[in-house]
């Protein structure tokens, strides 16, 4: 066994979740580029390892003494800065007794863009149209901020600035009506999102 090449380990699941932040997120810079995985090698690397056969003979030994020197966790992947809480994007969405799979896109101008529900068609005849309108929460503020800007000009001026009318009105509803979860499960009898919206403007601001 110990004869066979030594190889560089390998971490696709890892990498390809770190890209899912950025996805989910809608923002790119929240995770390790390139250069930045890198200079992770290059730091743990020894100078002199400069084919496949050095690192081969290198790795051979160190990995004996620190097995972990060269897998990398999603904390080095993500930015110390990034303000991200997955909560806010679910992997699956609940429709009754259903659970869909969810997927994100960060590709503006696509059809993909934005989050996908995965519908398998033996359950196709089991949906109903109620409660995707609700989107996840980590987009619910985008959603307020583009609704306010279709009203009629004599009520949108009354909520400037969009983006901060927005804070607030997400604010009031995830805090004054159920969970985003038991929402969608029960969309039949719950609040759309456009009913909701309204309730949290005429709370707020009277309006």
């Amino acid at each position: 066994m110990d004869d066979a090449p030594c190889v560089l380990p390998r971490q696709p699941a890892l990498l390809a979740d770190a890209e899912q932040v950025e996805h989910r997120a809608r923002r790119r810079g929240l995770v390790a580029d390139d250069d930045a995985l890198y200079e992770f090698y290059d730091e743990r690397i020894p100078a002199d390892v400069v084919s496949a056969r050095h690192f081969d003979t290198w790795w051979k030994t160190a990995r004996r003494s620190t097995p972990d020197l060269l897998t990398f966790t999603f904390e080095m992947l993500a930015a110390d800065e990034a303000p991200f809480d997955a909560s806010q994007f679910p992997a699956t969405w609940r429709h009754g007794d259903l659970e869909l799979s969810l997927t994100y896109q960060f590709d503006p101008g696509t059809e993909a863009d934005g989050v996908t529900v995965h519908i398998p068609l033996p359950v196709l005849n089991r949906i109903r149209p109620e409660g995707f309108d609700w989107l996840v929460p980590g987009m619910h503020e985008d959603l307020v901020t583009a609704m306010i800007r279709t009203l009629p000009k004599p009520v949108r001026v009354q909520l400037v600035p969009a983006p901060d009318v927005a804070r607030e009105v997400v604010g009031w509803i995830h805090a004054h009506l159920p969970t985003w979860t038991d929402t969608v499960r029960a969309a039949d009898t719950a609040d759309s999102f456009h009913d909701a919206f309204g309730r949290a403007v005429r709370a707020r601001f009277s309006l």
